[in-house]
C-alpha cells in the first residue's frame, strides 16, 4: 500500500474535512478541571482529538430559566492518551477519592465542551463531551466503582459550569458517543513533553530508530497507539508522525506492509515503524495537515479466519 492509496488531506482540504465531520476549525473554549499553569509559565495550545468512550444519560432535577424539569442531558465520557494524566499516587489515595474523602491527593484532569443541542426521541436535549486521559478511562471500563466516580465527576462539572441540577439516576446508552465528538484544545507547558501512558490494552510506543542516513535525512518523532474497546483485544492502531519541515506530501511515500510502515521523504525524513500485530493492508486512512504538520494514519488489525 502506498501513500497515494490513502486519503492525504493538505491544508486547503483539511478545513472542508472538518466541516464535513461537523468539527469546528476553532473549537469553543472548554472548561478544564486540572491545575492551570502558573501565569509566568509559557504555554502552547494542544489540540486533542478524543476517542469515543461511553455515554451517560440523565435529566435535570429542577426547573431553571433555560431548561425545564426532566430535560435530557447526555455526557460523552471520552478519552485521549495525549490528555494530562492524573497524579501518580498510591491505591490508598485513589480509594480515598472513590469514598469522597476531601483529603485525597488524587484528581482526574477533565475538560468539558460547551453544550450542543441534539435530539432524544424527537425532543431537544443537551450533549456535553467530558474528556479524560486514557489510563483512568481504561480503569473505568474494568472497575465499576471507579466508573461511578468518573461519572459523578463529569455530572458535577456539568452542574457547576452550566448552573444545572441533575439527577443521579442515570442510564448508559449503547455506543461510544452521542453525536460527533468535538476536539479539545488545552494549554500545555511549552517545554513539557506530551504525557505518554502505559496500559494493558492501549500503549504509546516510541521505538528506537537507526541513526539518520548521511546528509540531512532525519528520523521523525512518532507515537503509535493501540485504540482500546470496552472488551476484547485492540483492533485499531493510530500512528501520529510529526513532520515539522514538510511543506507538502508530493514527494513523500508511505508504504504499509502487513508487519511495518515505511515513510520516506527524499533528503528529509525516513521512518520505519514495526507493528505489534499483522495489519490489514486493504484498509487504512491517512490525514496530513499543513497547519499542525502532523501525519495521522489509522490502521486495522487483520482478522484471523
Amino acid at each position: 500500500m502506498s501513500l497515494n492509496s490513502l486519503k492525504i488531506v493538505p491544508e486547503e482540504e483539511y478545513a472542508k474535512l472538518l466541516s464535513d465531520l461537523d468539527l469546528p476549525l476553532e473549537p469553543k473554549p472548554i472548561q478544564t478541571l486540572f491545575p492551570e499553569p502558573s501565569p509566568s509559565a509559557e504555554t502552547v495550545p494542544l489540540r486533542v482529538e478524543p476517542q469515543p468512550g461511553f455515554i451517560v444519560r440523565t435529566v435535570t432535577s429542577s426547573k431553571s430559566r433555560a431548561f425545564p424539569l426532566n430535560h435530557s442531558i447526555f455526557i460523552n465520557v471520552c478519552h485521549s492518551p495525549e490528555f494530562p494524566k492524573p497524579p501518580a499516587v498510591t491505591e490508598e489515595e485513589i480509594q480515598k477519592a472513590l469514598n469522597a474523602d476531601a483529603t485525597t491527593k488524587y484528581q482526574i484532569p477533565l475538560s468539558l465542551t460547551e453544550p450542543r443541542v441534539d435530539t432524544d426521541d424527537g425532543k431537544s436535549c443537551l450533549v456535553f463531551d467530558a474528556c479524560i486521559h486514557s489510563e483512568p478511562y481504561q480503569r473505568a471500563c474494568q472497575d465499576f466503582d471507579f466508573r461511578l466516580y468518573v461519572i459523578e465527576l463529569a455530572i458535577e462539572w456539568v452542574e457547576e459550569k452550566n448552573q444545572l441540577t441533575l439527577r443521579r439516576e442515570f442510564t448508559l446508552p449503547p455506543g461510544g458517543s452521542k453525536g460527533q465528538l468535538a476536539p479539545h484544545t488545552i494549554p500545555v507547558l511549552k517545554e513539557a513533553p506530551i504525557t505518554e501512558f502505559d496500559s494493558a490494552r492501549q500503549q504509546t510506543t516510541k521505538k528506537p530508530q537507526p541513526a539518520p542516513k548521511a546528509g540531512s535525512i532525519r528520523v521523525p518523532e512518532y507515537r503509535l497507539q493501540e485504540l482500546p474497546g470496552l472488551s476484547g483485544p485492540s483492533k485499531q492502531l493510530h500512528l501520529s508522525v510529526m513532520l515539522p519541515d514538510l511543506v507538502n506530501t508530493k514527494t513523500t511515500t508511505l508504504d504499509i506492509e502487513p508487519e511495518q510502515l515505511i515513510l520516506d521523504t527524499p533528503n528529509m525524513y525516513h521512518l520505519e515503524v514495526p507493528f505489534p500485530y499483522t495489519i490489514d493492508i486493504t484498509q487504512g486512512r491517512a490525514l496530513f495537515s499543513r497547519n499542525s504538520k502532523v501525519l495521522k494514519v489509522m490502521l486495522h488489525r487483520l482478522e484471523q479466519e
